[in-house]
């Protein structure tokens, strides 16, 4: 699938009719760099796509929220004048079995109360015809399914979330899922299990029914309060975006009247979150390292004396193993003597063959030292955690105190540059005409803060109303499970159990084909674009929960804390890209502000190695400090087209040409 054209109509920040072509037929040049500042409209355009695609699946299927949000994007003219309509219209080229069509899909509304809204669908210069219109929806969500756009459009956020372990494992693993296909294996396992329990209801005894219906009902109710707390969230996301983009407002009107103290600002703001996350980076490395090491590397006399005791407790349970199995060998030897089994022609008396067993006791005893039960354990522990011990205690006397000392001296220079440049942004003396922008500014990130914490605590109470949903949902299929066992069935249901038992062997084993894919390319992908190469030697995708693993050279784990801010970025694009190469679908990417995060050198990894090769066509939309002239410059043989978003007077105006 190709991109070759946006247009919108009085979208968001897009007053009027307005237009973007991003065609790129060239393999060489695959890239489209859209250069515009913070507030500008990067973001709407990148949200407007899928929008234009998906409707309101956007928004999890929420219409309520889904409308609020539509009026909200209704561009406002010159002095907050009233405009009744918007539109969003898509071109693009898609090929299916070696075929190639041209569509053109429009999604239009109007600004009133009911939100009417519109959506047409135009292949190859004709009206969609083979499907009805109510369903043109549904045709495009078939053929792009959603799920595969949570990892072809991403942004820097959600490589952050990824990266930190901060992504909900059910967006992920929906994604994955539908990039590798295991969604329509899925969705065709539960229309089979619906029509057997509506089978069972329908011709069961009446027993039958009223126990799948109390079921039912309890589904129902769950699926409501889940539904009302997606609501809920998408209110406060709502809302969220709401004070965002008056916050990149009032950051224009800053830069617009702050002058050269608002420029200095904005470099001073992205040194503050280079030097947050570093900060951040570094205190979950030394309090991993404090839970584990840092007793032992802070009292290495100790330490050393506590492994000399370990040491020799496990020599001391060795030997008396081996000094019990001893006696027991010399008890039978002894028997043998007196029985002569040994040889008929050794005769020996009884004194003799005690004097005999007496000194290989003492000659044992003398080899294997201290056995007997006077000996104290003072550390009563099991094998495995003496052995673990041990080799924390050769970790931290190794290491010694090195890398707390390096970790905490770097950590107590971040504090103090962070602390002067927290000053300069809130007490260099701005002009009056910035600052009520400032305070203002202050106001909203406050409220943000508040948002993102509501919004965190909505999201774990839909997880567990999600749960709750599925043990219901488990529990109503164990049942008709045991009807199944107990009854007799007709000839259809009895078919359609057995369909659904290779189903579900056949879901399984596509399942594990697939993380096993992934498990033996991610590796290849991340050593595209990492810095230090080889610093995993293997991955493991949990198949049950869709997260990573990641281990080095003798097989141990490595928790993503031990990884530095930009690795941990890098591995979160190597998995996206894993991802789409295994899907084996030509999709662009639409990459949004994917630098910002990122150090120089981890910068020239992505700007090199994963741009110009990620796609086919690879639409990137940044600011003039991520992509500045020395990147423009390495990226220009990869470069197909430039444009930059002009903002003015209200409104923003697409113009080709990047910053320079």
């Amino acid at each position: 699938m190709i991109i070759n054209e946006i247009r919108f109509e009085n979208f968001g920040l897009y007053g009027g009719k307005q237009n973007i072509i991003l065609s790129t037929n060239d393999k060489e040049k695959n890239i489209v760099l859209i250069g515009g500042k913070n507030g500008c409209g990067k973001t709407t355009l990148f949200e407007g796509i899928r929008l234009c695609f998906y409707g309101y699946r956007t928004h999890g299927g929420l219409k309520k929220e889904y409308h609020k949000y539509l009026r909200n994007h209704v561009h406002h003219g010159k002095n907050g004048s009233s405009i009744n309509n918007a539109s969003i219209t898509v071109l693009f080229t898609h090929e299916n079995l070696g075929k190639k069509d041209t569509y053109e899909i429009t999604r239009s509304w109007t600004n009133n109360q009911e939100t009417n809204e519109s959506f047409s669908v135009i292949r190859n210069g004709l009206v969609l015809d083979e499907v009805e219109q109510d369903q043109w929806d549904h045709f495009i969500n078939d053929m792009i399914p959603i799920g595969l756009s949570e990892l072809f459009f991403f942004d820097g956020e959600k490589i952050q979330n990824l990266a930190e372990d901060k992504t909900d494992k059910t967006e992920l693993s929906k994604s994955f899922k539908s990039l590798l296909g295991i969604d329509l294996i899925e969705r065709l396992n539960s229309d089979l299990e619906i029509y057997m329990i509506k089978e069972l209801k329908d011709k069961g005894a009446k027993g039958i029914k009223e126990k799948i219906e109390k079921f039912e009902k309890k589904i129902f109710n769950k699926e409501k309060e889940a539904e009302l707390l997606r609501q809920e969230k998408a209110s406060i996301q709502n809302r969220l975006e709401y004070i965002t983009l008056k916050i990149d407002s009032e950051e224009n009107k800053i830069v617009k009247e702050g002058g050269l103290f608002s420029r200095k600002r904005e470099k001073l703001k992205d040194e503050l979150n280079r030097i947050n996350k570093d900060i951040e980076n570094f205190e979950n490395k030394i309090k991993e390292y404090a839970n584990d090491l840092l007793p032992f590397a802070f009292a290495i006399d100790l330490s050393k004396k506590l492994k000399n005791r370990l040491e020799y407790e496990v020599t001391i349970r060795e030997n008396r193993i081996g000094y019990k199995k001893i006696k027991d060998t010399l008890s039978k030897f002894n028997n043998k003597l007196r029985t002569k089994k040994i040889s008929d022609n050794i005769n020996l008396s009884q004194k003799q063959i005690n004097l005999i067993n007496s000194n290989m006791l003492d000659l044992f005893e003398e080899e294997f030292g201290e056995h007997e039960d006077e000996f104290i354990f003072v550390h009563d522990i099991s094998q495995n955690e003496n052995k673990k011990l041990l080799e924390l205690i050769s970790k931290a006397t190794t290491e010694s105190k090195t890398n707390i000392i390096k970790w905490t001296s770097f950590l107590e220079k971040s504090h103090v540059r962070q602390q002067i440049i927290i000053k300069e942004l809130q007490f260099a003396p701005p002009d009056e005409t910035i600052s009520p922008f400032l305070e203002k500014v202050k106001e909203l990130n406050t409220e943000v803060g508040k948002l993102q914490s509501e919004n965190s605590q909505k999201i774990e109470q839909i997880r567990k109303s999600e749960w709750e949903l599925e043990n219901i949902k488990r529990d109503l299929i164990k049942e008709k499970n045991r009807l199944f066992e107990k009854g007799d069935l007709d000839r259809r249901l009895k078919t359609v159990n057995k369909i659904k038992k290779v189903l579900q062997k056949y879901h399984s084993n596509i399942i594990e084909f697939r993380v096993e894919d992934f498990n033996k390319s991610f590796l290849t992908y991340f050593n595209k674009i990492a810095r230090k190469k080889n610093i995993f030697t293997n991955v493991e995708l949990n198949k049950n929960d869709y997260s990573v693993t990641l281990f080095k050279e003798d097989n141990k784990k490595i928790q993503k804390s031990q990884l530095s801010a930009g690795e941990k970025q890098i591995y979160a694009v190597a998995v996206i890209w894993t991802l789409t190469k295994l899907s084996r679908r030509s999709l662009p990417f639409i990459i949004d502000t994917p630098l910002g995060r990122l150090d120089s050198d981890h910068r020239e990894t992505l700007i090199n190695n994963f741009f110009p090769k990620a796609s086919k066509q690879v639409i990137i939309l940044s600011t003039d400090t991520e992509i500045d002239k020395k990147y423009m410059d390495q990226l220009k043989p990869h470069i197909n087209k430039c444009y930059h978003l002009d903002y003015n007077d209200d409104h923003t105006i697409i113009k080709e040409g990047y910053f320079w």
